[in-house]
C-alpha cells in the first residue's frame, strides 16, 4: 500500500499500529536511519502529523548497518540513500519523485509536506467539525 494509504488507514483507525509490519532502523556516523520501512515510517510521521496526541511515539528495533544496507548486494542497490535528498538530509525526510514534496522536512523553501493537502480533508476521529 501506498505512503498516504496507510497514512489514511492510520488516522481513521482503519489500520492499527500493531498491525503495520516492524520498521527497522540503524546508526550510522553516529545518525539513525531507517533499515527497513521507510515509506511505513513516512506515514507515521504524516499521522503524527494531523494526530500527535495518537501518533506520539514508537519504538523501533536497532540492527547493525551492515554492507547490505552501506553498499548493497549481489544484484541489489544499497538500503543507505539519503544522500540523494541532498547533503543535509541525514535520514530526516524523503522525497517521492512523483511531487517532490518530502515527508520530514518541515516546510523548508515555503514547500507543504507530501499529502498535506488530502491528509487535512479527513474526518479525525474524537475531533469535531463546526460548519
Amino acid at each position: 500500500r501506498s505512503v498516504l494509504q496507510l497514512a489514511v488507514e492510520l488516522l481513521l483507525g482503519i489500520t492499527l499500529p500493531w498491525a503495520v509490519p516492524t520498521i527497522r532502523v540503524c546508526q550510522h556516523d553516529e545518525n539513525w536511519f531507517c533499515y527497513t520501512g521507510n515509506r511505513r515510517l513516512a506515514a507515521y510521521r504524516l499521522a503524527n502529523r494531523f494526530a500527535p496526541d495518537r501518533f506520539r511515539r514508537i519504538v523501533l528495533p536497532a540492527v547493525p548497518a551492515d554492507d547490505l544496507f552501506l553498499h548493497g548486494g549481489e544484484g541489489m542497490q544499497p538500503k543507505f540513500t539519503t544522500a540523494r535528498n541532498g547533503p543535509d538530509c541525514v535520514g530526516r525526510w524523503m522525497v517521492f519523485i512523483e511531487t517532490g514534496q518530502a515527508v520530514g522536512r518541515d516546510g523548508i523553501g515555503g514547500e507543504s509536506e507530501y499529502g498535506s493537502d488530502l491528509l487535512s480533508l479527513l474526518p479525525l476521529p474524537g475531533l469535531e467539525l463546526h460548519a
